[in-house]
């Protein structure tokens, strides 16, 4: 009996010790699906149980432990979700940590380290101009955003999530901040042709103070090109992109605008060169809290290209939406947005759906209204 009691008392000990030095971990997630109706290529309307119209489904883990001295450590992990078809958001519906992957030391006179699959600098920036919780979804701000990455900087994507990445931030230093970071890409090896396949660096510089908001952002993506033969490349290709953003808040309005412009977008290579086209867009978004409960968002966004093969293409987007909180955590909404493609653009709202635009000059446009739920 003694020892079973001393047993049960070291293993007690050990186990409120280690509860002690570990400060937190946290599950969260979001849960978003609705209905959307509209018309996105040339087969004609469609009408769909759609997960994310209002933002990318999700479900996380992250957790922090203080280390002393001021250092803490730190982990996130995100896995992307298929609400309507309960797959994971992973390529070929599988679960895994798709939205981000990362640990990281940090400290508030120092700053911060991680190491991981993450969002590059210019992400944050070009999202700060959005009035809202960062919607990548159909409507809103969310159709500018989706037509800015999934458009303007082909493979990699504003919002694209990086592997094999090195980033480190700043503190805040009264409102001033910024960060750095740099991907390894496919991390091939020295002698192979694709050695620099995927390497991506980029910095931001972002200031707030009360209801200002302003940021600047650079990025410089490689890509090895293939060739006409199977396994073979031509060289790389460097796509470069900056932005500017700002936001500025007058009650009951917020409104927020950016401006990116890309050099040599992988968007627009045909297989065997290297040459790809200059783009540029721009976006004016807002949110008027019209009560204590609900919300109306406005947004214009244009992007164009000025060469390569699609040069003169060019695209409005113009997109409303209005959200009633039923509580902090789960909200209604309905979201209506059109894009107008000029005769030598077929840009499209396919975000998260699937269906690209595949005739010049159609404009697609589409209604949604769903429920978002987080946890």
């Amino acid at each position: 009996m003694f020892q079973r009691k001393w047993v049960s008392a070291a293993v007690l000990t050990l186990l409120s010790g280690a509860a002690a030095a570990q400060s937190s971990v946290t599950i969260y997630g979001r849960v978003d699906t609705g209905i959307v109706t509209g018309k996105f290529d040339s087969t004609g309307n469609r009408t769909l149980v759609q997960s994310g119209p209002y933002t990318a489904s999700r479900l996380g883990f992250r957790g922090t432990e203080d280390l002393g001295g001021g250092l803490r450590a730190s982990f996130g992990l995100e896995a992307g979700l298929n609400i309507d078809t309960g797959t994971g958001g992973a390529t070929g519906g599988g679960l895994n940590f798709n939205r981000g992957s990362q640990v990281a030391l940090a400290s508030d006179s120092w700053g911060e380290f991680a190491l991981g699959k993450m969002y590059m600098p210019t992400f944050w920036v070009y999202l700060a101009a959005d009035p809202g919780i960062g919607g990548l979804g159909l409507g809103s701000m969310g159709a500018s955003i989706t037509q800015q990455h999934t458009a303007l900087t082909g493979k990699t994507g504003w919002g694209g999530f990086y592997d094999n990445t090195v980033r480190y931030r700043t503190p805040n230093m009264s409102g001033l901040k910024g960060e750095i970071a740099y991907s390894l890409g496919s991390e091939n090896a020295s002698n192979s042709a694709a050695k620099n396949d995927g390497k991506t660096a980029g910095l931001n510089v972002q200031y707030e103070q009360g209801a200002m908001y302003l940021g600047g952002a650079y990025q410089k993506y490689t890509a090895s090109i293939a060739g006409t033969t199977a396994g073979t490349y031509i060289g790389d290709a460097n796509q470069t992109t900056w932005m500017l953003a700002g936001r500025y808040k007058i009650a009951p309005a917020t409104v927020g605008v950016n401006y990116g412009r890309t050099k040599n977008s992988t968007a627009c290579q045909a297989t065997g060169n290297a040459v790809g086209c200059d783009m540029s867009t721009f976006a004016i978004n807002s949110r008027f809290d019209l009560t204590g409960q609900s919300s109306m968002d406005l947004s214009w966004s244009q992007l164009k290209a000025d060469s390569g093969n699609l040069s003169g293409a060019k695209a409005n987007t113009l997109a409303i939406g209005y959200t009633y909180y039923l509580s902090k955590r789960t909200w209604v909404y309905g979201q209506a947005v059109k894009m107008n493609n000029n005769s030598l653009s077929k840009w499209g709202l396919n975000g998260g759906l699937g269906i690209a635009n595949d005739t010049k000059g159609l404009s697609p446009q589409a209604f949604s209204i769903g429920v978002l739920h987080m946890f």
